[in-house]
């Protein structure tokens, strides 16, 4: 009898670290993926902004040169 006690003993505790480990797991995964949609928005705007950048330097008017100043002064600073 204590043997089998002894034995589901060991069997919860091999349960807890499992279910440890997929916590964490999916944490660390849920994590990245954060890190994977910031980095996708941030490349996303980037080629706006180059987009934008090709598209104020074919421009000549008073307008489009201001903006493509604020966007100069935005990327330097």
């Amino acid at each position: 009898m204590r043997v089998m006690k002894l034995a589901t003993v060991v069997q919860l505790a091999q349960g807890c670290k499992k279910a440890k480990r997929k916590a964490l797991e999916e944490t660390s995964m849920n994590l990245k993926l954060q890190d994977l949609v910031r980095v996708h928005e941030d490349k996303n705007r980037l080629f706006a902004d180059y987009m934008l950048l090709k598209m104020l330097l074919n421009s000549t008017s008073p307008q489009d040169v201001a903006n493509l100043s604020q966007l100069k002064a935005d990327y330097v600073s």
